[in-house]
């Protein structure tokens, strides 16, 4: 929803105006230029596959942070995080796929461009329905946060069940 609604949601959402709005878009691109730095030193020393669930866990806190207060604070802290997460869960989960195909790089590249094509199609899907949602409901933007956690959820779990399976 960040990538979508962000600025709107502040400009028009909270109703504090589009210099406002663009501010935390801003935020948002301080975090996608650190997000890879960062996400990749993380990995470094405790492994991409833990890596990638702190970050579905701390995206997620980032992303239900707008359904649940509207401080200054909590826009600026959820902006960060998503920008961040945006851009670094990329190479995550392209480590995370090398973690889980030690040595295929064959199935390697075949996994990349699946989830790659995965990720495409899922938010274009997402795009159209938050805007559909936002159109039907009246402009409440909340359920749009709630889903988009959702979403991240099912990716955790997903990665948790490759733990079980692979016992990895």
């Amino acid at each position: 929803p960040h990538m979508l609604f962000l600025v709107d949601f502040v400009a028009r959402g909270l109703g504090l105006g589009l210099r406002t709005g663009a501010a935390y878009w801003v935020v948002f691109g301080i975090g996608a230029s650190v997000g890879p730095i960062a996400a990749g030193h993380v990995a470094d020393r405790i492994g991409f596959g833990r890596t990638l669930r702190l970050a579905f866990i701390l995206q997620a806190a980032g992303v239900v942070l707008p359904a649940l207060a509207t401080t200054t604070a909590a826009l600026v802290a959820s902006s960060l995080i998503v920008g961040a997460f945006v851009t670094g869960t990329v190479p995550l989960v392209l480590g995370r796929l090398h973690e889980l195909l030690p040595g295929q790089p064959q199935r390697q590249g075949q996994a990349w461009r699946t989830a790659t094509a995965a990720f495409a199609v899922c938010q274009a899907l997402a795009a159209w329905g938050f805007s559909f949602l936002v159109g039907r409901n009246g402009g409440d933007y909340g359920p749009l946060f709630l889903i988009g956690t959702g979403a991240i959820g099912l990716s955790l779990a997903i990665d948790v069940m490759s733990i079980r399976k692979r016992g990895q």
